[in-house]
């Protein structure tokens, strides 16, 4: 997959159903600052964190 001088960006494997107007599944990560935990769903809405 990966070609020399390129990065991969996506080093997991998708896996599931989901399907246009599903909902999206919730998940938290690590934010650019590497101390702040980002969840999906504090974005439900007007698209600001809550």
């Amino acid at each position: 997959m990966a070609q020399k001088g390129k990065i991969a960006f996506y080093k997991q494997q998708r896996v599931g159903d989901l399907r246009e107007d599903d909902e999206a599944p919730d998940f938290t990560l690590v934010a650019a600052d590497g101390n702040t935990i980002v969840q999906l769903s504090s974005f439900e809405g007007d698209g600001k964190p809550s």
